[in-house]
């Protein structure tokens, strides 16, 4: 009977160290392909006097960036450098979004006020709790394996 059971905690052992790896694997592979924990918004405020500010920023992929245009009497634009994006229009005293989706370097200018420039830096970040979390458990299910068969075979 002693026997029996020491082989199934063997086996049991063995199994939970299995799963346990596969479980950590499976969330080390997927981590860099999960969106950001949530999307943040970033404020940029747009004035004839001052320019874009801030003139450069960086935002993780999948954020909003909001332009505010503190001229109330004035248009300003958001112009793609390169055409990457449809120009967009900030009215006089108002506010214009956008989300940036995609990793890469985004220049752009006011077309009416050509030395208001920008730049919008978007960075792929990877989610820091929910899949560390996951393969941290998974490290932990494998050494609770580890110790069970060890404890089995006396070693």
């Amino acid at each position: 009977m002693n026997r029996e059971r020491g082989e199934l905690r063997t086996v049991l052992g063995s199994m939970m160290v299995i799963t346990a790896l596969a479980f950590t694997m499976v969330a080390a592979l997927i981590t860099p392909f999960l969106p950001s924990a949530s999307a943040a918004n970033h404020d940029i405020n747009a004035s004839y006097s001052a320019g874009f500010v801030p003139s450069d920023i960086t935002v993780a992929v999948g954020d909003t960036v909001t332009w505010h245009n503190l001229d109330s009497s004035l248009t300003h634009t958001i112009t793609s450098d390169n055409g990457s994006w449809t120009e967009l229009t900030l009215p006089g005293g108002g506010t214009v979004s956008r989300v940036f989706n995609v990793v890469g370097d985004y220049s752009y200018h006011c077309r009416p006020h050509p030395s208001m420039v920008g730049v919008v830096r978007v960075l792929n970040v990877i989610p820091e709790f929910p899949s560390l979390a996951l393969v941290a458990a998974g490290i932990i299910a494998i050494f609770a394996g580890l110790v069970a068969v060890r404890r089995r075979s006396g070693t």
